[in-house]
């Protein structure tokens, strides 16, 4: 705490006024960080699959950043910040990743691009393709995809989006 306060520019005594320990001032900084958070833009293109693409490159360059690396570093660390954070979590997920993907779900269902019964369903699922090698468990830890990112997307893109086309 020395160390933080001296880097802050206050004192030790400022800090410990706010903070307790370590973990109370981490995880203040996480929520501050997601409480921040700003939605992406639209996902540019005039098809589903170049829109899928777009939004699967994009997820994976925003989670790719060092600072997004360092925090799924550290929370994996200790459960303590998942607990404690996880109302947080979910609602920037929810704006971060899920909201964008619902709406490239939604709008190419309404333009008869897809066939999709239940969007919110199709869009859980499609998050658990698309995330999980961004994620690998610790067994899957050596494995790298000779893929370069936009490669991969374009493969995930293709592969999900001839599955849900409507076959004309």
């Amino acid at each position: 705490m020395i160390g933080i306060a001296c880097r802050a520019g206050v004192s030790r005594k400022a800090l410990y006024a706010r903070y307790a320990n370590k973990e109370e001032l981490f995880v203040d900084s996480i929520r501050s960080l997601l409480l921040d958070v700003q939605p992406p833009p639209p996902t540019p293109g005039q098809w589903f699959s170049e829109r899928l693409r777009n939004y699967i490159i994009g997820m994976h360059e925003r989670l790719s950043k060092p600072h997004s690396r360092a925090i799924s570093r550290l929370m994996a660390l200790d459960p303590y910040y998942v607990g404690s954070l996880r109302q947080d979590i979910r609602k920037a997920q929810k704006m971060i990743f899920h909201a964008p993907l619902m709406e490239i779900v939604v709008t190419a269902q309404k333009a008869g691009e897809v066939a999709v019964e239940h969007p919110e369903d199709v869009v859980q699922m499609l998050m658990r393709i698309i995330f999980t090698p961004m994620f690998p468990g610790q067994e899957d830890r050596r494995w790298h995809s000779p893929l370069l990112p936009a490669d991969q997307a374009t493969l995930l893109a293709d592969i999900i989006s001839n599955g849900l086309l409507i076959k004309r």
